[in-house]
C-alpha cells in the first residue's frame, strides 16, 4: 500500500533537509512521527516532490562519511582513556554499530585524533614482571649446560660467500663478537700464514682471475689505485695472451694519474 505523507511530514522534509544529510534526516523523520521509513524511501520522496538542500555536492567541512557528528564526539572524548580496541568495543555498543577495530585505526589517524599517550614507560613506572623472578623456566626445549648444537661446524669448514669468495673457519678470536671462532677469506688466511699481514693500502688479487685459486702463489697484493684500473680495464675476463698488456697499461695509468697530481 503506498503511503501518503502529511503535509506536516512533507514540511518536515523540506526544513530538515536544508541543514541534515538524508540519512540523518531519516533518522530524524523516524523518530519525530514514530516510523520506520528507510533512507531510500526519503530520498525518493525528496527527488518527487522536487525538494533540494543547497549544498554543493560532496561532504561539508569537518562531515565524516563513516560516522556521524555525534559518534566522532565520542570517539573524540573517550581516546584518551580507552585503547583502540577498548574504543572499538565501546562505539559500536553504543551506537549498535559493526566498526572493526582497523577502520577505527584509519580513521582516527586520518582525521588526527590523538589519544595523549606516548606509548612510553612514565618515569617512576614499574614493569609489569617487578618480582617474578624465574617466570620463565627451563622446560624440555631448552639448551642444558655442556649440549653443543647440531648445526656447529668445525674449525676448517668451509663455504662460501655471497659473492662466491671460499671462506674457512678459523680458531681466531672474532673481534666483532668476543667468541672465538668465525669464517674468513680463505685467499687471505693462506697469505697470511707465509707472508704475515696484507699491509694498509693494499689489496689482495687473484693472478689468474680465478677466486677460487686460494694457493699462494696465485696471490699478489696491489696498491688500491692499480686494483681499481684492472678491474676497469677488465683483466679478469680478458684472454690471457693480452692480460699481460692489460696490465701494463693499468700501471701506466696509475702513474700518470699520480703525476697529473703532482
Amino acid at each position: 500500500m503506498r503511503f501518503n505523507y502529511s503535509n506536516e511530514q512533507l514540511d518536515f522534509l523540506q526544513n530538515g533537509f536544508l541543514s541534515m544529510r538524508v540519512p540523518e534526516l531519516t533518522t530524524a523523520f523516524n523518530r519525530r512521527f514514530k516510523l520506520d521509513k528507510k533512507t531510500t524511501a526519503i530520498k525518493s520522496k525528496l527527488t518527487r516532490s522536487g525538494f533540494t538542500c543547497g549544498r554543493k555536492p560532496g561532504l561539508l567541512k569537518g562531515e565524516v562519511k563513516l560516522l556521524t557528528t555525534g559518534q566522532v564526539a565520542f570517539i573524540r572524548s573517550n581516546y584518551t582513556q580507552l585503547t583502540l580496541a577498548e574504543l572499538t568495543a565501546a562505539l559500536n555498543e553504543r551506537f549498535n554499530l559493526c566498526i572493526c577495530e582497523s577502520q577505527l585505526k584509519s580513521f582516527v589517524k586520518n582525521h588526527k585524533i590523538k589519544s595523549g599517550r606516548t606509548g612510553c614507560f612514565e618515569k617512576g613506572s614499574t614493569s609489569w614482571n617487578t618480582g617474578t623472578k624465574g617466570i620463565c623456566k627451563a622446560n624440555s626445549g631448552s639448551f642444558q649446560k655442556g649440549d653443543i648444537p647440531s648445526n656447529l661446524k668445525p674449525f676448517g669448514h668451509e663455504r662460501k660467500d655471497r659473492g662466491g669468495y671460499i671462506l674457512i673457519k678459523v680458531d681466531q678470536v672474532n673481534p666483532h663478537t668476543g667468541h672465538r671462532g668465525w669464517y674468513r677469506h680463505k685467499a687471505i688466511v693462506n697469505w697470511e700464514k707465509q707472508n704475515g699481514l696484507v699491509s694498509e693500502g693494499m689489496n689482495l688479487r687473484f693472478i689468474d682471475g680465478d677466486k677460487l685459486n686460494v694457493d699462494v702463489e696465485n696471490l699478489e697484493t696491489v696498491s688500491k689505485a692499480l686494483n681499481l684500473r684492472l678491474n676497469h680495464n677488465k683483466i679478469n675476463v680478458a684472454p690471457n695472451e693480452i692480460k699481460p698488456t692489460i696490465r701494463a697499461i693499468s700501471e701506466l695509468e696509475v702513474k700518470t694519474f699520480e703525476r697529473m697530481k703532482k
